[in-house]
């Protein structure tokens, strides 16, 4: 009898990406955490991300500002404008 053969999975793109030792301390242990393999963690956080980025007004200005810790220039560009439309005159 013939057994079932196995779903392959879709075909992703692979990305290699170096980073810090503390920042994959953390990945690894929230991937721990939430029972995940760590490149499901790197990829539920890269779609938050790009959510966050995609529906600034969601996040108010204090939230953006914290961001800038991860150095993103997109994020530093947002609060850039909102400030600059909260400082132009009316």
């Amino acid at each position: 009898m013939a057994g079932k053969k196995k779903k392959k999975a879709a075909v992703r793109p692979v990305v290699s990406l170096r980073v810090r030792p503390a920042m994959y301390e953390d990945l690894v242990r929230e991937a721990d955490k939430r029972r995940l393999k760590l490149s499901e963690e790197v990829e539920r956080r890269l779609i938050h991300y790009d959510k966050m980025i995609s529906d600034e007004n969601e996040f108010n200005d204090g939230t953006l500002g914290a961001w800038l810790n991860s150095e993103r220039d997109d994020l530093i560009n947002i609060l850039a404008e909102r400030i600059a439309r909260k400082l132009k005159p009316e």
